[in-house]
């Protein structure tokens, strides 16, 4: 990959806590009226989605699958409100080793998919474990997800240590971003395939944790060549 366009994406600058708050509130009363939106629309398709015409029935179509659209979004909400609102404890974490437990947990879909995931050498770091997970997991993910149709997949994962802390890299050779979308890509509810079923929330719950760690996240990208996630945590003396 050569000369990749590179965005650094900003800090929340809301008050400590407040974002946390408003989108866990905002989330939790919109489950209730959306749980009865659902159901009705439901029950309007058992009565009398059979006798509906091509075009009633699409009607009907388009408003299951926005309803279900909604909830995906609404769930993506909590997951991000619980990024700021988690309490879960620091501990130093080895790195190579916690690598490898993610891979590992990725070897049927390798196999299925003829994917290879590389570990590097990697810098230790001071992290929240179950976040951390979500986090590599996450981005691996996207990974798989924007796969080159032509191509096997192939990822690979570095890392160092600089006066700022540990930085590490995901690297794939998948199908890349468009520069238009770049500056887009880690914010809530972008996606860049707007045919897909995907509500673009991952990447945003991503950069979230690396902020929660005193970090942050970048993304560069060359189209149809790959694409490399490159986020940075706290020193482990920290």
């Amino acid at each position: 990959m050569t000369s990749p366009a590179q965005i650094n994406t900003p800090a929340m600058k809301t008050p400590e806590g407040e974002y946390e708050r408003f989108l866990y509130a905002v989330s939790h009363d919109l489950q209730e009226p959306l749980r009865m939106v659902t159901s009705f629309v439901k029950l309007l398709d058992n009565r009398i989605g059979a006798d509906l015409d091509e075009e009633g029935r699409q009607y009907l179509d388009l408003a299951i699958e926005n309803a279900d659209r909604m909830k995906k979004m609404i769930y993506a909400l909590v997951e991000l409100s619980r990024v700021g609102r988690s309490t879960e404890p620091f501990e130093p974490i080895v790195m190579n080793d916690f690598v490898s437990d993610v891979i590992r947990m990725y070897s049927s879909d390798m196999k299925a998919s003829g994917a290879t995931i590389i570990r590097k050498q990697l810098p230790d770091c001071k992290a929240a474990p179950r976040q951390l997970m979500q986090l590599f997991r996450i981005i691996i993910q996207n990974a798989f997800e924007n796969a080159a149709p032509d191509r096997s997949l192939e990822i690979e994962i570095s890392g160092e240590e600089d006066e700022n802390g540990s930085l590490y890299h995901i690297r794939d050779n998948g199908s890349g971003i468009r520069d238009v979308y770049l500056d887009k890509v880690t914010e809530l509810f972008h996606t860049v395939d707007r045919s897909s079923d995907r509500i673009g929330s991952g990447l945003a719950i991503a950069k979230a944790i690396t902020q929660r760690h005193g970090g942050n996240l970048w993304v560069s990208s060359v189209e149809n060549q790959g694409t490399v996630i490159t986020f940075r945590l706290m020193p482990e003396e920290q």
